[in-house]
C-alpha cells in the first residue's frame, strides 16, 4: 500500500506527516474581508463622472431567476453573462460567499446604474475553474439578444463580443431602442475571487473594466 507521504509527492513537502502550504501560493482572501474589496463610492462616482451617485443596496447572496429578484430571461444560459452575481452562473461553482453593491442615483433618475460584486472561494483552483466556465458562457452568448423581464419592466440587450486576457472577461452590450444606453461588462479573477461587475449609462465604454481593474489591484498577490 502506498503511504501518505508517497500520494503527497508532487502536491507539497511533507514534515512529520503533514503538508507544508506552498510559500509561492496567492494569500486567500477570507469572506470578511470581501467588503474591502469594493471600490470606495467617491472613485466609483469619479469613474461614472456621477456625482450624484449613491449606493443604493449592498447584499450577500446571488440573485435567483425570479421576476422581483434577478429577472426572468429569455435566455437563461445568457443571464449571468449580462447581469453579475446571478445564480445560474455560480451553480455548482462552490463558491463560499460574496459581497456586493448596487448604485446609482436617487429613484426614479437612472443616469447611472452601476454593480460591483466579489464572490469568494475556498480554494484559487475553484475560482480558476468558475472563471473558465463563465468564460465558456460569454463566448456562447456573444451577439446574442437577451430580454429579461423584471417586476418594473422588460429590457432586451445585445450582449457584446468578450475580449479576453488570461484572468478577465470586458465587453460592452447595448440595449435594444435605449437610445445609447449601454453596459460596461467586467469578470476578472485573482487568488480566490472572482470580480464581477456591470456599469451602465448613456455610451458606457471601459467603465465596468476600470472598477473591475481596482478591485484586482485591492487583492494581494
Amino acid at each position: 500500500m502506498l503511504s501518505l507521504a508517497v500520494l503527497l509527492t508532487g502536491c507539497a513537502s511533507v514534515v512529520s506527516g503533514g503538508p507544508v502550504k506552498d510559500p509561492t501560493a496567492p494569500p486567500l482572501v477570507a469572506i470578511a474581508n470581501l467588503k474591502t474589496l469594493l471600490v470606495p463610492l467617491p472613485e466609483v462616482k469619479s469613474t461614472l463622472d456621477a456625482p450624484n451617485l449613491k449606493v443604493l443596496q449592498t447584499g450577500d447572496t446571488v440573485s435567483e431567476a425570479t421576476l422581483t429578484d434577478g429577472g426572468v430571461p429569455s435566455l437563461p444560459e445568457c443571464l449571468g453573462v449580462m447581469y453579475p452575481a446571478r445564480a445560474s452562473a455560480y451553480a455548482g461553482s462552490g463558491y463560499s460567499g460574496l459581497q456586493g453593491q448596487r448604485l446609482g442615483e436617487d429613484p426614479p433618475t437612472s443616469e447611472h446604474v452601476a454593480i460591483q460584486v466579489v464572490v469568494a472561494f475556498p480554494t484559487v483552483g475553484q475560482a480558476e475553474d468558475a472563471f473558465d466556465t463563465m468564460h465558456e458562457a460569454w463566448d456562447g452568448c456573444a451577439d446574442r439578444s437577451l430580454t429579461t423581464t423584471f417586476d418594473a419592466g422588460v429590457e432586451t440587450f445585445v450582449i457584446g463580443e468578450p475580449v479576453a486576457t488570461d484572468t478577465t472577461l470586458t465587453s460592452v452590450s447595448t440595449q435594444v431602442g435605449g437610445g445609447g444606453w449601454a453596459c460596461s461588462r467586467a469578470l476578472g479573477q485573482k487568488a480566490n475571487v472572482i470580480v464581477d461587475v456591470n456599469a451602465c449609462q448613456l455610451g458606457a465604454t471601459d467603465q465596468g473594466e476600470r472598477i473591475m481593474d481596482e478591485i484586482l489591484r485591492r487583492i494581494p498577490s
